[in-house]
């Protein structure tokens, strides 16, 4: 009984750090993305003010990213 009961405590902690490693990589993966996105704006606004310098984006830099 008492080894079933160390084998389960040790799943248990093995089970918790898989979850929290996974967790982790989700969070990594969103941050990824989100760096991505800002990247792929700014050069999208880079484009823009090449093209048309004397535009106004004053409202398209005021946009969260």
């Amino acid at each position: 009984m008492p080894e079933v009961l160390a084998a389960m405590v040790v799943l248990g902690t093995g089970m918790s750090g898989l979850l929290a490693a996974h967790w982790q990589a989700a969070d990594l993966q969103r941050d990824a993305w989100q760096r991505r996105h800002a990247v792929m704006l700014l050069s999208e606004l880079a484009l823009r003010m090449r093209f048309n310098p004397e535009a106004d984006y004053r409202a398209l830099l005021a946009q969260p990213l």
